[in-house]
């Protein structure tokens, strides 16, 4: 049996959204909080926990004067 996977699945609302990265990390906190999300060396991190280290890191560069679209040379 053959399965036509492109038959009547066009992107609709009920299946599909882009993720940025802000938004992967949120949803990713959200479904899978308590989840193992970094190894890295002795440093075992969940979700949860990158999302709110994410949140006070953006939240200290708005602080500094960090806006959406600043380059820097």
């Amino acid at each position: 049996m053959t399965v036509d996977y492109d038959s009547g699945l066009g992107k609709n609302p009920a299946n599909f959204a882009a993720l940025s990265p802000i938004d992967f990390i949120a949803r990713a906190a959200e479904v899978y909080g308590n989840r193992l999300a970094i190894v890295h060396g002795p440093l075992r991190q969940n979700w949860r926990d990158t999302y709110q280290r994410a949140c006070r890191l953006a939240s200290g560069l708005r602080r500094l004067g960090v806006e959406k679209g600043i380059r820097w040379r």
